[in-house]
């Protein structure tokens, strides 16, 4: 029992910090000190450890072997090449198995975006589609890095929904990305990805600007 109880903790304690991560509620380089997270968690330092090891591990603080863990720092470089990641492989995805292979449910893949979803939403559909088209491929490391790309573009993709004339455009991409998928149309499912995507990848300088801007200021919420 007692096993089970500090897995939970452990659980517990890296979901509420990589909560924290994604969202950008450390300042930008902030020294992510474990003695402060325990109090601010009120958990021991063995499982905020382990958490900060897990994170780094995928990408989301950055780690000196001599002075610890510390936040990332908004960068749109980094966020381009996630970006290209993302694309290459959901553009393997639909090219490899749309053709002769079974779609998915129609109505399961564009419901989350049948009407524009608010702007707080959005970001939130767009992620479960890319996973949606991950899965499409049958390979679970696929998924897993695309989950992984999405969790690492959350706080850039939540800035460009904030903006209401860039959430619809990008609605609207998803949209007929999502009935692309539905209706196994690979040619119009990957111009639709391309396009989508290679938009979002030119707006990432002015976005990350804005981020960093909101980091600074306390975090996206």
């Amino acid at each position: 029992m007692a096993g089970g109880d500090d897995a939970a903790r452990r659980d517990t304690c890296y979901a509420r910090l990589k909560q924290m991560a994604v969202h950008c509620r450390f300042r930008p380089g902030e020294h992510l000190k474990i003695g402060r997270l325990c109090e601010r968690l009120r958990a021991s330092s063995t499982p905020v450890r382990e958490a900060l090891i897990r994170l780094h591990a995928e990408g989301l603080v950055t780690a000196s072997a001599r002075e610890g863990f510390f936040a990332r720092i908004p960068d749109a470089h980094e966020f381009s090449e996630l970006y290209r990641l993302g694309r290459a492989l959901l553009l393997h995805a639909v090219e490899t198995s749309l053709p002769g292979g079974a779609p998915p449910d129609p109505t399961a893949t564009a419901a989350p975006l049948a009407d524009p979803p608010p702007q707080t939403a959005a970001w939130a559909a767009i992620e479960g589609l890319t996973l949606d088209l991950a899965r499409l491929s049958g390979n679970r490391e696929v998924a897993r890095v695309i989950a992984n790309v999405n969790d690492r573009i959350r706080c850039v993709r939540i800035i460009a929904c904030l903006d209401a004339d860039l959430v619809r455009g990008m609605v609207a991409d998803a949209r007929r990305l999502a009935h692309a998928v539905a209706a196994a149309d690979t040619a119009v499912a990957a111009q639709t990805l391309e396009t989508m995507l290679d938009r979002d990848i030119r707006r990432l300088p002015d976005l990350t600007k804005e981020l960093l801007a909101r980091a600074h200021a306390g975090g996206l919420g």
